[in-house]
């Protein structure tokens, strides 16, 4: 996963997260998660896992070694995920959390999972990075999300910002809603395979030019990559 081709500073990527909000509150179902030690041991990986900053690409890796010896459960997943808002005021927290969250999907030994996102005040980047399962959000997601995908399935029921798939290598990313820049971005950086449908409104630069294999479809018309292309 390099995110260093991007040179795009952490800082800047923050400072535009304002002017694209969370989801509002709705009456969604109150989450409520209850106690248990599955939790509590990725609360202590959490708070373990040393993230520096957004260019770093040993942020994953630690990651997956925070939580490697880790025994938990699709659900202790979810409920982890509704959890995370006790750290949401923590600095660089969208992309610790994105990329935290990515290990403990890629790392547990069941093949779906779902995470909610809705209920946090800020959203996260970085979600599913070099995801190889099939994972379901509820939610709106900040930039990155898919980043180096393998493999797999990636629904949002939400909408999404910039650099979906970015060196997406494999897998599909299915996006229920709007995909919109965030941070300057677009659509199929470094994309070799897979492939990547935005259903909702599309306001991203498609990059062509980084296309080398996989395809692009908005509302079910391919608008990047080739048809025959692998996917």
């Amino acid at each position: 996963m390099i995110l260093t081709q991007t040179r795009i500073a952490a800082t800047d990527a923050h400072a535009r997260f304002g002017r694209y909000k969370p989801e509002e509150k709705q009456s969604v179902r109150k989450l409520q998660v209850e106690g248990n030690e599955a939790r509590e041991q990725m609360k202590t990986a959490w708070k373990s896992y040393r993230y520096s900053s957004l260019e770093d690409k040993l942020n994953y890796s630690e990651a997956l070694n925070a939580v490697k010896n880790l025994k938990y459960s699709v659900q202790d997943v979810d409920n982890f995920s509704i959890a995370l808002a006790e750290f949401q005021d923590e600095k660089e927290f969208r992309a610790k959390a994105g990329l935290f969250l990515s290990a403990l999907i890629n790392n547990g030994l069941d093949g779906e999972y779902v995470i909610h996102v809705a209920h946090l005040s800020v959203m996260l980047s970085c979600l599913c990075s070099e995801n190889e399962k099939n994972v379901t959000i509820h939610g709106n997601i900040g930039p990155w999300l898919g980043c180096g995908t393998k493999s797999g399935l990636i629904t949002v029921n939400g909408s999404v910002g910039d650099f979906i798939g970015i060196h997406m290598q494999g897998g599909q990313i299915i996006i229920n809603g709007n995909a919109e820049a965030i941070i300057g971005g677009g659509l199929g950086y470094y994309m070799f395979r897979g492939e990547i449908h935005i259903n909702g409104n599309l306001k991203l630069g498609i990059w062509k030019g980084n296309i080398t294999g996989g395809k692009i479809y908005h509302n079910g018309i391919l608008i990047g990559g080739k048809e025959d292309a692998d996917s």
